[in-house]
């Protein structure tokens, strides 16, 4: 898919969105407004995911996968989301892949050996510690974007992962609201 579709299917997907009722947002402005700034942000050093806030079934997901389809996907809500983000495999080789993070706050607390540990806030704190290092700035090395769809507010994030995690959660992504009543079905995914 060219860029140029990619652009044309993401406005189309956004008349979707706004036919169903949502509201894509970014401090107030609409869609497009919003999508120029991720693109600009393209050209900027390291390029800013997203961060897509909202409630349960407004479509976060969806927008993300329509936005970025070649990214990895890892839902944190599931068993297989765990073990990808216990194994490190977003690390190491897959460092300069983009990836979407799915239900972002959802992955179980890990225990070792008294230590807790929340998976998906170490992956953050990695790709922000790759984007600060010498070899980044050398272009030795590359770092994927994050995406992040979350239900999760940000005060919620802080008492999850801590002030911490949510400043550079904030140093990666642009932060996006959509507003909107989930239209989910209770205990359909869509």
């Amino acid at each position: 898919m060219t860029p140029q579709e990619n652009d044309k299917q993401l406005v189309q997907f956004s008349e979707h969105l706004k036919e169903r009722g949502f509201i894509l947002e970014i401090c107030g402005e609409d869609f497009y407004t919003l999508f120029g700034a991720w693109k600009a942000g393209e050209k900027s050093t390291p390029k800013r995911g997203m961060i897509v806030t909202g409630k349960i079934g407004c479509g976060k997901t969806h927008f993300l996968r329509a936005l970025v389809p070649e990214s990895r996907f890892v839902d944190c809500a599931t068993p297989r989301g765990w073990e990808t983000l216990e194994s490190g495999e977003m690390l190491g080789d897959y460092m300069g892949q983009d990836i979407i993070l799915d239900n972002f706050g959802q992955e179980p607390v890990k225990n070792d050996f008294g230590n807790k540990r929340l998976l998906a806030g170490e992956l953050i704190n990695a790709r922000h510690g790759e984007t600060n290092s010498a070899a980044f700035w050398k272009n030795e090395t590359k770092v994927g974007r994050v995406y992040i769809a979350t239900a999760l507010n940000s005060m919620q994030i802080c008492e999850r992962y801590g002030h911490f995690t949510a400043s550079r959660i904030l140093a990666l992504c642009i932060g996006v609201k959509m507003k909107g009543e989930g239209k989910r079905e209770p205990g359909v995914r869509i």
